[in-house]
Formats: C-alpha cells, sequence, structure tokens
C-alpha cells in the first residue's frame, strides 16, 4: 500500500505539471492525504513484522482506519493557508518519530542501530537520485543539441517527479530488516563521540560564559535570541545522546553521557526565562509555541535521564523520539493547537492595545503613539497572514496609517527590543512579530 500510495501522488504529480486545472486545490489535497496514508502504511508494516498478535486482520482494520482518518484529514485541508503545510511537515515528522521507535519496544536497544540504518540508507538514496536526476537531465540536454528535438521544461521536471515517487521509495525502504543486529563502525564513533560530543561541551562553555555575562552585568535579562540558539543546540545534544548509547560504556563518552544532561540544566532555564519575557511582551505565536514546546520536551527529557542515573534505573532509549512525537501531535490538535494558541493569542493583544485609546465614531488612529501604531500594524499584519478571511477585520484602519512620517521615532526604536524588520510599500518598519 506504501508503494502505490507514491505512485498515485507521482501520476498525480505529473498530470499537474503538464496540465492547468481548475481543480488543482483538489488535486493537492489530494497528494498531501495520500502522503500521510504512505506513511501511516509504512508504520503498520513495520508494526505486522514486529508483532506477532499484529496479523493480517489486524492489519487489515489499520489500513481501513488509516485510509478513514486520511479522508477526514482532508477536510481539514485549506490549501490558502501557511499552517496547513505546516501542520502537515508536523505530522510527517511524528510519523518518522514513530515508525523509528514504536516496533522496537520490546527491544529498546535496537531502536538507535535501525535509525543508523534507515539514516544511512536515505543518504545513500538521496546521492543516487540527483546522480540519476543529473543525468537523464543530460541526456535530454544532448538529444536537444545533437539532434535538434525540443524537450520541454516540463519533461525535465517529470524527471524528479518519477525518481521521487518510485526509485527513492523503492531504493530507500526496499527489503528493510526490522530484526536488524546492533553494530557499530569505527567512523562513525568518531563522528559521533570525538566531533559532536567536542563540539557540544565547547557550545555549552560558551552558553555558560554567557551566563556569566548576564551575572556581571547587573542580572541583566537575555536576549531573545539566547532562546533559539539554547533550544536548536539542546535538541542536537539529545539527538547525539539518543544516538551514542553504543559508546558510552567507558571513557570520554561516558564522561559526556554522564555530565552532558546535568550541564544542560542551567541553559534550559535561561532559555525558558527567554522565552516567556517574549510572550510577556508580544504575546505567542506559532513559532513561540512551538519553541516553548521544543523547551517543555528538552526539560522533561533532561529530567528523564537524571532520574534514570540518580535512581540507578535503566533508560529507555525509545521514550526520547516517542515522547518528540506525542508533544508535534499535540501541537496540531484543536483548541489546543500552536495556530489557536497564536492567534487567540495577537487577537487578545490587539484588543488589549486598542482598550487605551477611545472607541467609537471619534476614534483617530492619529491619536495613536507611534510605537503602538507599530505594534497594532504588525499584529494585524500577522493575523492576516496566518488566517482567510474576505471579511473587514477589526481595526484594519491602522493598517492604513502612513508611518512615512514616524522615521525618527522608527530610528530610536530600531536598535533597541527588535530583532526583524521589513519594507512594506517603500516605509521601513519595525518587525516586533517572530
Amino acid at each position: 500500500m506504501f508503494y502505490h500510495a507514491f505512485y498515485i501522488i507521482g501520476i498525480l504529480g505529473i498530470y499537474l505539471n503538464h496540465a492547468y486545472d481548475p481543480n488543482e486545490e483538489v488535486i493537492l489535497k489530494i497528494m498531501l492525504c495520500l502522503g500521510l496514508f504512505a506513511a501511516n502504511a509504512l508504520i503498520i508494516n513495520a508494526l505486522s513484522n514486529n508483532y506477532e498478535k499484529f496479523n493480517k486482520k489486524t492489519q487489515l482494520i489499520a489500513l481501513v482506519v488509516n485510509a478513514l482518518a486520511c479522508f477526514g484529514y482532508y477536510f481539514t485541508i485549506n490549501p490558502d493557508l501557511e499552517y496547513t503545510y505546516l501542520r502537515t511537515v508536523v505530522i510527517f515528522f511524528a510519523q518518522g518519530l514513530i515508525f523509528i521507535s514504536l516496533p522496537f519496544t520490546k527491544e529498546d536497544r535496537k531502536t538507535e542501530h535501525f535509525f543508523n540504518s534507515i539514516a544511512g540508507r536515505l543518504i545513500i538514496t538521496t546521492v543516487m537520485f540527483y546522480i540519476a536526476w543529473g543525468g537523464i537531465s543530460g541526456i535530454f540536454y544532448a538529444l536537444e543539441e545533437l539532434f535538434g528535438l525540443n524537450i520541454s521544461n516540463e519533461i525535465y521536471m517529470d524527471v524528479p517527479i518519477i525518481l521521487s515517487t518510485t526509485f527513492v521509495p523503492m531504493v530507500w525502504l526496499f527489503g528493510i530488516r526490522y530484526d536488524i543486529e546492533p553494530k557499530t563502525t569505527k567512523l562513525y564513533k568518531t563522528l559521533l563521540v570525538y566531533v559532536c560530543m567536542t563540539l557540544l561541551i565547547a557550545y555549552t562553555s560558551v552558553v555558560y560564559g554567557y551566563i556569566l555575562k548576564i551575572l556581571f552585568d547587573g542580572f541583566k535579562m537575555p536576549s531573545s535570541i539566547i532562546g533559539h540558539l539554547v533550544l536548536w543546540y539542546s535538541l542536537v545534544g539529545m539527538a547525539v545522546y539518543f544516538l551514542s548509547r553504543s559508546y558510552t560504556d567507558k571513557g570520554y563518552g561516558k564522561f559526556f553521557i554522564t555530565w552532558y544532561p546535568r550541564a544542560s540544566v542551567l541553559p534550559l532555564i535561561i532559555m525558558f526565562i527567554s522565552i516567556f519575557m517574549r510572550i510577556n511582551q508580544y504575546g505567542y505565536t506559532i513559532n513561540r509555541v512551538y519553541l516553548l514546546l521544543g523547551g517543555i520536551y528538552l526539560a522533561l527529557m533532561t529530567a528523564y535521564i537524571l532520574y534514570t542515573q540518580i535512581t540507578k534505573k535503566k533508560l529507555r532509549n525509545i521514550v526520547i523520539p516517542l515522547a518528540m512525537a506525542i508533544i508535534a501531535l499535540v501541537s496540531i490538535i484543536e483548541p489546543v493547537s500552536a495556530y489557536s494558541i497564536a492567534l487567540n493569542s495577537q487577537q487578545n493583544e490587539l484588543a488589549e492595545l486598542m482598550e487605551k485609546y477611545p472607541s467609537g465614531d471619534d476614534f483617530n488612529v492619529k491619536s495613536m503613539s507611534d510605537e503602538d501604531v507599530l505594534r497594532a500594524q504588525d499584529i494585524i499584519r500577522y493575523i492576516t497572514w496566518n488566517t482567510v478571511n474576505e471579511e473587514p477585520r477589526p481595526y484594519e484602519g491602522v493598517e492604513a496609517l502612513s508611518i512615512s512620517e514616524s522615521n525618527a521615532v522608527m530610528e530610536e526604536y530600531r536598535y533597541q527590543e527588535s530583532d526583524y524588520y521589513e519594507n512594506m510599500a517603500g516605509v521601513t518598519t519595525r518587525k516586533i512579530i517572530m
């Protein structure tokens, strides 16, 4: 079922590449649902290969439920809404984590080795994909130059579509073994232990240096960028921790696996301070919701690792990817999705901002301060970008206000709290929303 779904996606992709169809949005929605169906089918196949109780009857029921779930998801897709694609990517991400971990609940130690096998095959497949794409495109070009054939751009674009929906899934996943035996290579160990772990320790030293700087600066609150820097390096650290269990029995690996979780506690605290400062100032956005969820995930996993170290209990490595998959799926469930939280937060921010000024027939946006005008513009722009609604929005007049006379005020703000700027209709404005 997995391969069949990809074949249909390829056929639909070629069709859209060659013909304009007024129902293009419908076809795009079908392709997204087929992609989700294929990923779930892959998980079902993995479960059936690893659990005897997951027989053919259970597998058939799971596939029917999968089909019904994807059919229902079809009606939630709005191609005009950018968040739709982010939500679908989050689902694919969670499906990938479930695929590498759920089949190994009984043999936890195989999880990281299965991931290494899948990742290695994907790298090789990607290289082969680009070689095949370049080779076939080169043949087409030679046919054009030597024989005078006219090969359209659409045919050139058919090549990656066909390869990605036939060649890639077959080479990457065909004949994959779930009964993989744990094994390591010297090159992989060197890369993971002596390169990645060393870089993480060095990066941790930089973060601690910044913390000392905060102390010597009179407890000046951290800048917003520290939240992103700590989050991404901590996620990489968690990935290294997950993959390096085979090399942590002694020596450098054991030192890292013992002390890195403890050393990451203080940076995580600083990260949360930075995140909540931004939320308190400007409310939630989708980016900030995921930043906060990432921080919560790291805090939970760090606490779990420290708990197993203190109590001398066995660490279940499978918990690391499964916990991330669960948090990712929770982030798209209504009414507590990242989208709903961010949208409601920004609407409340706008309402609180406008309460400072008189409303009704005598309301004049020019009575607002320059900073509040810019803040209102950013909120309205954010809400507009993240919703599909043709009806006029409250306080829409704020967006129409010219701010070309506010350049002096803008320059004052430019080097303060704001991190992002944009140019709208030739007028440079402060971009507060991140």
